[in-house]
């Protein structure tokens, strides 16, 4: 058999230096790149040489080796022969004899020779450990270096974020100011809402996430919908007038969309927007699953220098509240590219194999309202055994407040056991006093069966850990995602981060830590006061006019014109001057 050529050591993968970093470094550090140069060429010269000269032992190892595989066949097939054949073929049967034992002696010697090569092989080690030494440095360096405004702008472009590995990403920003801007996505059972002016779609299944991985964008609404639709279809997806049933709810809702609404002075430069938070992300106002959120992360030093931006608050502040709630604008409503930032998915939640939800999904769509909480406080109190209000009311909350920890408990559970309380939110709920007081208040009323189910049901909703039923059979969640990459592998972001506890303003803030992202800006616009506008500067309401001829061509084609329309418009248009 011929023996299979050793080929010297492929050089350890290395992982390449992204090239925002090379860039640094022919900036920064000529002189060492160029004697690191000098070295690998070395290196490689010698490998060269080697192995040209270990090609050739084992060339002449090979060759010897087939020789005198070709001389057994010959002696094999002489040996295996009739007797006719061995007479005829005895002199070459005795020849190809002799040269086989000629050449034993060779074949020893070559591979000698080629053992001795392989013993002798350069360490190619050390130039890799130059390299990466070197590269080592210059992180050290760029982490160190101050930066411009021109530094910012020419290192955040999307084309150069969107290239990165997660990695390489937490690099660049260690030498840049680190805020970051935050959008929670809509995926999953919405189980709150910290806003009257967002409840849209709570109780719902939403599938906001998985639309922006098909999209690959993070828009605004209006970028959506012309996403999404042609322009017509998108106008009157815009204006929601498929829920709309009169003329006159079309041009409130044009009004709304276009000019004041009650959130804002200009209903188009919002809608044209795309809507982030700084420094922490705003779940609870506007999220979707506790525990389950998923959320985008892109640099404010991005948003700054490449895009317009404005709204509520500095790029540089988390306020919390509706006071948080930045204003971007990108050209053509073309939206933020999701490789442009980080995606964080939780990875410990669990959730149903079939819908990536923390809840059980019932046959209709909708999430089941769960009973059994309820209707236990409820037997509790109005069930054969009485006492409830005296022992949950009165006496335990007293006892308990002069007891150790470990005896409280002790008191609690006697007393859950004793009214047949088992639920583990109903258990929480009865500890709570703000609860026993609302449960106290409607004592012995003529109505205290269905006031107690009003005020079991408002508090649940609002502080139940579990809104609704959760699912049975459940997977980790980062092992739910990572099937849904597998099936859609052209969906996948470039930068997915999976974070664990439940919190996305702290995930947000460990992953920051955890990469020594440390430095702020003092400046809250980076430098580029310039590209902060305003609701009604002209970036911010970028085809307005257009869009408005289009929303009252759809309001006309869907509601025309009346003479009575007209003329409630037209007294409605005099009251407005008269006022």
């Amino acid at each position: 058999m011929k023996e299979r050529a050793l080929m010297p050591a492929e050089e350890t993968e290395t992982k390449e230096a992204p090239q925002f970093l090379k860039e640094f470094s022919r900036k920064n550090s000529s002189e060492e790149r160029d004697m690191l140069a000098a070295s690998i060429r070395e290196s490689r010269r010698k490998r060269d040489g080697w192995q040209a000269e270990h090609d050739g032992h084992m060339e002449e190892r090979n060759g010897l080796v087939e020789e005198m595989e070709g001389l057994r066949g010959e002696i094999g097939a002489y040996e295996n022969g009739n007797l006719v054949t061995k007479v005829k073929d005895y002199f070459a049967y005795r020849s190809a004899k002799a040269k086989l034992e000629e050449k034993l002696g060779p074949l020893g010697r070559a591979r000698d020779r080629v053992n001795g090569s392989e013993a002798a092989k350069p360490d190619f080690g050390e130039a890799r450990e130059l390299l990466d030494g070197f590269y080592d440095g210059e992180k050290k360096k760029w982490a160190d270096a101050g930066h411009t405004p021109e530094d910012i702008a020419e290192n955040f472009t999307e084309e150069r974020l969107s290239s990165l590995s997660v990695e390489d990403y937490a690099l660049l920003m260690r030498r840049f100011p680190g805020e970051m801007l935050t959008h929670v996505t809509r995926q999953g059972i919405r189980d709150h809402a910290g806003s009257i002016w967002h409840t849209a779609g709570e109780g719902n299944f939403q599938r906001g996430f998985e639309s922006m991985l098909e999209d690959g964008k993070l828009r605004s609404n209006l970028g959506i919908a012309l996403k999404e639709h042609g322009k017509e279809e998108a106008m009157e997806k815009f204006l929601r007038l498929d829920k709309l049933g009169s003329r006159e709810e079309a041009l409130a809702m044009l009004t709304s969309k276009f000019e004041a609404n009650l959130v804002t002075e200009n209903g188009f430069a919002d809608s044209s927007a795309v809507h982030l938070a700084a420094e922490q992300v705003m779940d609870e106002m506007y999220g979707s699953e506790r525990r389950n959120e998923i959320f985008v992360a892109f640099p404010a030093a991005y948003a700054a220098s490449q895009l317009r931006f404005g709204g509520k608050g500095k790029l540089t502040e988390g306020n919390g509240g509706d006071r948080n709630d930045k204003f971007i604008y990108t050209k053509d409503h073309e939206g933020m590219p999701l490789d442009a930032g980080l995606v964080f998915i939780p990875e410990d939640a669990m959730v149903d194999p079939e819908t990536g939800s923390r809840y059980e999904i019932g046959e209709d769509g909708e999430p089941i309202e769960p009973t059994q909480r309820v209707q236990e406080i409820y037997d509790a109190r109005f069930g054969e055994k009485k006492g409830f209000i005296q022992t949950f009311v009165q006496d335990l909350s007293h006892k308990m407040a002069t007891l150790p920890e470990k005896e409280r408990a002790e008191l609690a559970a006697g007393a859950f056991e004793e009214f047949g309380i088992n639920d583990p939110e109903a258990r929480k709920a009865l500890l709570d006093n703000d609860l026993l007081t609302k449960l106290a208040d409607v004592w012995g009323k003529k109505d205290e069966q269905e006031e107690y189910g009003k005020i079991l049901r408002t508090y649940f909703n609002e502080h139940a850990e579990n809104r609704y039923e959760t699912a049975k059979e459940t997977i980790p969640s980062k092992e739910y995602w990572e099937r849904y990459f597998q099936l859609n592998p052209e969906q996948r972001p470039s930068k997915v981060v999976y974070y664990s506890g439940g919190d996305p303003s702290r995930a947000l803030n460990r992953w920051r830590k955890g990469n020594d992202i440390t430095k702020g800006s003092e400046d809250p616009t980076f430098g580029f006061s310039e590209h902060e506008v305003s609701t009604d500067s002209p970036e911010a309401n970028e085809g307005k006019e257009r869009f408005m001829s289009l929303a009252r061509k759809v309001i006309d084609d869907r509601f025309p014109e009346t003479e009575q329309t007209r003329k409630r418009a037209e007294e409605e248009r005099l009251e407005s001057v008269i006022a």
